[in-house]
């Protein structure tokens, strides 16, 4: 790490010095599961400077690895997971963080850590991304949510309807035939979780999320899409003072811009009453649409409303949940309790 370290700051370092991490220490607090691949250092030059930044490491083998986890024990859905893996955002992802945070437009930093550099080691194609060290954070609730809303909908401002950046950034862009093609993946997902279905979710709902996965491909949304986090959860989004960051990039995507908000009520709905989520979305909305300059009828954005909620039940937690028979964490059991309550908010 030294000689990595006097490569980023063109300075002859003294000491340097791996230090453990708490539990509330700045961004590492979001990480749920494992390890978190992130270490702290303190540098002593020999100028007698310091410096303090976070070290994130990313490796290829986050595929390989993620897909013998989630499929030890189902050879079917490791075989579908290797042919459709890019549906959970994983394609490229060990190096789309470093390239998005290069490429953002200058007016959405304030929002994003500060990056020092990074280093990449082209044998074995792993990285390390240096970080702002931020000592201290709270972690946002549901009572921040316009915060929270104001900043990513600056995001989804910034590169509505442009496809050009998503493939610049290597961004998954889902087409009817990507979904097509993974719902035989998803569905044997959500199979296997059929003991935990029945308490998780009424069984009118099960129905109707199994009927949702069979027709997936056809509906599908071919438009209204923007830059989006796809992974935008309170362990992702921390504030400092009065100032707001949002983490971890690397499952950005190009998709609606409801996703995020979808993913957001998932992790905070149980904080709050039905009459606050409704302001939470109309907020959303109203701020997204206007920031815009576009309107998009009631009934149809209902309809936008349904396909994100019902593709992440199917997608993104259902592969939460799959992890969770391992790390019992009960933040996705919670998740798992929201989806089923959101959908009774959105009469699914």
């Amino acid at each position: 790490m030294r000689r990595i370290a006097q490569k980023i700051w063109h300075q002859k370092i003294q000491k340097i010095e791996k230090k453990s991490i708490m539990d509330n220490d700045g961004i590492t607090n979001r990480v749920a599961f494992g390890k978190p691949g992130i270490y702290r250092y303190d540098v002593l030059f020999q100028d007698s400077s310091m410096q303090t930044f976070l070290a994130k490491r990313k490796s290829k083998k986050i595929i390989v690895n993620g897909i013998r986890f989630l499929s030890r024990h189902n050879l079917r859905i490791g075989l579908l997971l290797i042919k459709n893996h890019t549906v959970f955002g994983f394609n490229n992802s060990y190096i789309r963080e470093t390239f998005l945070y290069k490429n953002f437009d200058i007016s959405l930093k304030n929002y994003l850590i500060p990056v020092y550099g990074e280093y990449q080691n082209r044998l074995t194609d792993n990285y390390i991304l240096m970080l702002k060290y931020i000592p201290s954070s709270r972690k946002v609730t549901a009572a921040d949510y316009k915060t929270v809303f104001d900043a990513i909908t600056d995001f989804h401002k910034m590169y509505y309807g442009k496809s050009e950046f998503a493939a610049k950034c290597k961004l998954n862009h889902y087409s009817a035939k990507n979904y097509s093609d993974c719902k035989a993946v998803l569905l044997a997902m959500f199979d296997e979780l059929e003991s935990s279905d029945r308490s998780a979710f009424h069984p009118v709902q099960i129905h109707k999320i199994k009927k949702f996965l069979q027709n997936i491909d056809k509906e599908y949304l071919p438009f209204h899409k923007t830059l989006t986090h796809n992974d935008f959860s309170p362990r992702n989004i921390f504030c400092v003072g009065d100032k707001l960051y949002i983490y971890d990039w690397e499952l950005a995507c190009y998709q609606n811009p409801e996703h995020d908000l979808i993913e957001f009520l998932v992790s905070v709905i149980h904080e709050t009453e039905d009459e606050q989520i409704y302001e939470m979305i109309r907020y959303f909305k109203k701020i997204l649409l206007e920031k815009l300059g576009i309107e998009i009828e009631s009934q149809q954005y209902a309809q936008i409303l349904r396909f994100n909620a019902l593709e992440y039940a199917v997608n993104r937690l259902s592969l939460l949940r799959l992890v969770n028979k391992t790390f019992k964490q009960s933040m996705i059991d919670q998740m798992t309790m929201n989806m089923s309550r959101l959908m009774d908010i959105f009469e699914i």
